[in-house]
């Protein structure tokens, strides 16, 4: 029988740690993009696919409706050609959902749309469409992302962190703070209840004692 492997999540200390560092590089894009992951719960994918008539500030809603991914393309011989970046709607009805964001997670939210729109204002771009962006306005490369991510990582000496590892914070912090499991289904968008459970069991024991 295949062995689980269990989610990793930040400590408190390792999250401030991380975007501390993230704050010290010269574009602020991964700063506000880890803040959001921390506060949205998103897969990367999400994120990046997100735009901003999709994320109501005001409301402090989001709608998620598609993800983005980078897939291999092949010839009629089954030669490998490179990648392109597609994005489309989530694989399971659950991928498609609303989610309520935290105030903190406002504020760095309506902070980012200030300090995007001085950055892609050098560029002689205004009103982006997509929330997180490249220098120039496009849509952002997760794999340039990531290379940020791992930079960071690198001069605090962290292993074994990813995206996908503040999507297990925000499910730890949900759990943590005893917001029902089927609650916090709906949120990450999983698409039956059993694979939240069992994903997120490390949180059990200290719900148990409780």
């Amino acid at each position: 029988r295949m062995e689980k492997k269990e989610a990793k999540h930040l400590t408190h200390e390792e999250t401030t740690l991380i975007l501390e560092e993230a704050k010290k590089q010269r574009v602020p894009t991964l700063y506000y993009l880890l803040q959001f992951l921390l506060g949205s719960g998103l897969r990367i994918g999400e994120v990046v696919a997100l735009r901003w008539d999709e994320l109501d500030l005001d409301e402090g809603i989001l709608q998620v409706k598609q993800s983005t991914r980078r897939v291999m393309e092949y010839d009629s011989e089954g030669k490998a050609l490179g990648t392109q970046i597609i994005t489309k709607e989530p694989k399971t009805k659950s991928g498609r959902r609303s989610i309520p964001l935290p105030p903190w997670c406002l504020d760095e939210m309506d902070r980012w749309k200030t300090v995007q729109a001085e950055i892609l204002l050098t560029m002689g771009v205004t009103d982006p469409e997509f929330v997180f962006t490249s220098v120039i306005g496009s849509q952002l490369d997760t794999d340039n992302a990531r290379r940020e991510l791992d930079l960071v990582l690198e001069r605090l000496k962290l292993e074994g962190v990813s995206f996908h590892t503040f999507r297990h914070t925000y499910a730890t912090r949900l759990l943590e703070m005893n917001v029902n499991a089927k609650t916090a289904q709906e949120l990450l968008g999983h698409s039956n209840i059993a694979m939240t459970l069992d994903t997120y069991s490390h949180v059990m024991p200290d719900l148990k004692k409780d």
